[in-house]
């Protein structure tokens, strides 16, 4: 879960706000994992596969490191949602090809 809506949710707990589906659906993600699934990419924490990939690419490195906040936070989930381990490298070397031209994925 993204962390703008874990604000949400923590606003809507606070004020008393949170239906009970709601909190039903928050334990369900905090025991299922979702609730974290997306900390690494709100913290920019480029996972060892893509870093391992730009850095083979100085141009691609230099332009992702130059992106903005959202298009890298973009590159990050579009690695991490991928299903299976060939469609993550897929992902990665698409990613890095697309910063070496200056491109994010959401130019793709």
């Amino acid at each position: 879960m993204s962390s703008a809506n874990k604000a949400r949710v923590t606003s809507l707990m606070a004020r008393g706000l949170m239906t009970n589906a709601g909190l039903h659906a928050v334990t369900a993600a905090r025991q299922d994992g979702f609730w974290s699934a997306l900390d690494d990419v709100d913290e920019l924490r480029v996972p060892a596969d893509l870093a391992q990939a730009l850095a083979t690419d100085p141009q691609a490195q230099r332009n992702f490191e130059r992106f903005t906040t959202s298009a890298q936070k973009a590159t990050l989930w579009w690695v991490k949602s991928a299903k299976g381990s060939e469609t993550r490298a897929k992902r990665i070397a698409e990613s890095v090809r697309l910063a070496a031209d200056n491109k994010t994925v959401l130019q793709r």
